[in-house]
């Protein structure tokens, strides 16, 4: 008697700029449900059952002055959908991929650096914002 596999399944939405792509075919190949849209941000790929998105980055196909725009593109990209995660796509054999890879980790530990410092700063209540120094 075999054994009855339950395979989980579920519909993915899809940039259409990632149509062609290897990814597409393998989440096909899986049977998940694959629907493309012309109205989710390039590179992305959303779970709407769980609420969670993928944004797909390649670094091989940047060059030096999209880098600034793409940093600007996960800031947005977050900003849109909490539940998200950044995809790197690159066989990190390059020096291109690494520095790309440097870039986002130094803007990103930024990013959070600011975003927690603003948010300590908006949930204490008026008595404790003083700061103390050392003499």
């Amino acid at each position: 008697m075999a054994a009855n596999k339950s395979q989980w399944r579920t519909t993915i939405i899809i940039s259409s700029s990632l149509q062609n792509h290897e990814t597409c075919r393998m989440l096909s190949t899986q049977q998940h449900r694959v629907r493309f849209s012309d109205c989710i941000e390039a590179g992305s790929f959303i779970y709407p059952l769980s609420g969670t998105a993928f944004l797909l980055v390649e670094p091989q196909d940047l060059g030096a002055s999209e880098q600034p725009r793409l940093i600007e593109h996960i800031k947005k990209f977050v900003q849109v959908h909490r539940n998200c995660f950044l995809l790197l796509y690159a066989p990190f054999n390059g020096e291109k991929e690494l520095q790309t890879l440097a870039l986002i980790q130094s803007s990103w530990t930024c990013l959070e650096h600011f975003s927690r410092e603003a948010s300590m700063e908006t949930s204490l209540p008026d008595a404790q914002t003083t700061s103390t120094g050392s003499s």
